[in-house]
């Protein structure tokens, strides 16, 4: 396995016996990875929340795993084929598809970021786990604290993110990284230790795992670039200062802001179990990860 586009200066770490190059020989206070995965299929499937009940959800655009749909098992999705970079990665991962008007959109990609925690150690993600991220019950932006939208990117050549899409046109032209507006949503990273649906999972309470989910996983971000540089067709105002009222993207769940992601652990365990402790406990930054 290796980084993509690595800088000339490089440290290497063992993962899995084989060397891995890690940008950056600085490191880092809270240790990331990331997994890039291309769209796969789209389906009216939920194998979390509809499971075995096939056309029963929303439209949803599926990447990782390409078994992906409402009979999936997790023997079937952890021996498919991936979309992902890493072909460890045969995780599920989904979000609702989304639309301009009337006009449907077919997303480009997806990224996955995990992320340690500054001071402390965070647990490997449990086989199997399923995860729901944001909410579809939306009613207004501030009903849907997890979601945000920027053009891409991060660090210093990072976009706005803000909480709602915005016309990424412009910056396109000057900014060789943006080709789409990208949908941001963080994952609960506080688990119960036994569970693996989402009930057994909640956000961070002020910084802390409440009580009964001490667990504390690795901090996930599912990012989706939804194929569309203009959300406003057109209307102005509709950058990232105003407020949303113009953006005429939408998602199958309802408007913009009921935009969520969902994840199925169907990683092969062991790559997962050694990237979190070779890049998030080691405290390094192992960047866009992909295999040779």
């Amino acid at each position: 396995m290796r980084c993509a586009r690595w800088p000339a200066s490089l440290v290497t770490v063992a993962l899995l016996g084989l060397p891995l190059p890690v940008a950056e020989a600085r490191a880092d206070p809270r240790g990331v990875f990331v997994s890039r995965c291309e769209y796969s299929h789209s389906l009216p499937d939920d194998p979390i929340v509809h499971p075995g009940d096939p056309g029963s959800s929303h439209l949803h655009d599926f990447f990782g795993s390409r078994s992906t749909n409402a009979m999936s098992r997790f023997a079937d999705m952890a021996a498919s084929r991936t979309t992902c970079r890493l072909r460890a990665d045969t995780a599920g991962y989904w979000f609702p598809a989304s639309s301009l008007g009337e006009r449907p959109l077919q997303p480009t990609f997806a990224k996955i970021y995990f992320f340690g925690v500054r001071g402390s150690p965070v647990e490997s993600v449990p086989r199997g786990l399923q995860i729901v991220g944001g909410t579809s019950d939306a009613t207004s932006t501030s009903d849907n604290p997890h979601l945000t939208w920027s053009c891409g990117a991060e660090g210093p050549r990072r976009t706005p993110i803000v909480d709602h899409p915005y016309d990424c046109t412009r910056r396109a032209r000057r900014l060789d990284f943006v080709d789409s507006v990208v949908a941001r949503i963080e994952l609960p990273s506080c688990w119960n230790g036994s569970g693996l649906t989402p009930s057994d999972l909640t956000y961070l309470l002020d910084g802390a795992c409440p009580r009964g989910l001490r667990h504390r996983l690795p901090d996930m971000r599912m990012q989706v670039h939804v194929g569309i540089l203009d959300p406003c067709q057109g209307h102005v105002a509709c950058g990232p200062g105003g407020t949303g009222v113009n953006v005429s993207l939408v998602s199958s769940s309802g408007p913009f802001y009921t935009f969520h992601a969902d994840l199925w652990n169907t990683w092969h365990q062991r790559a997962l179990k050694g990237l979190i402790e070779r890049c998030l406990l080691a405290h390094v930054r192992c960047g866009v990860l992909s295999d040779p």
